[in-house]
């Protein structure tokens, strides 16, 4: 049991590169095709998070999202660190992406943690004597495959 443990907490849970593609999209002008679709507890990378929160807010603000005025709202969020202003730099530049793609494996890879984190917690409940380890195991699995086959999927890389 304990092996099946490693092998669900070691596979791939985030997608970096899609990430950077949904900031990207955001700061090249064209947020709201992708703020619907994601939420900044999706991001899995601390500064994408606090960049895609700042956009967000300003979206919800009506504020007009530009790299400079993301960055702004950074800096006075008091979230402008090195890293974010490397994110933010690296997304400028970015090539034109499909942002709603980037954004649905942003979403599913978000919600392949989440059913990661069940199904450990499923594995240490079936692991302590507790519980109907059958039935749990078989639904965890069948969620995992179904979100983790969506997200290959829509891979574009």
């Amino acid at each position: 049991m304990a092996d099946k443990k490693a092998a669900i907490a070691q596979t791939d849970q985030y997608d970096l590169i899609a990430e950077r593609e949904v900031v990207a999209a955001c700061v090249q002008g064209d947020p709201f095709k992708v703020l619907g679709k994601v939420d900044p507890s999706d991001f899995y990378d601390a500064g994408n998070f606090h960049i895609i929160s700042a956009i967000q807010n300003m979206a919800q603000n009506g504020d007009v999202i530009t790299f400079a005025s993301v960055c702004n709202k950074l800096k006075i969020n008091g979230k402008f660190t090195l890293p974010v202003e490397n994110i933010l730099n690296e997304a400028f530049e970015y090539p034109k992406v499909d942002a709603e793609a980037a954004a649905t494996i942003v979403k599913d890879k978000s919600k392949l943690r989440e059913l990661r984190d069940i199904f450990l917690t499923k594995i240490e409940v079936i692991d302590s004597g507790r519980g109907e380890p059958e039935k749990l195991v078989g639904t965890a699995i069948s969620e995992c495959s179904n979100v983790s086959a969506t997200s290959k999927n829509s891979r574009r890389h």
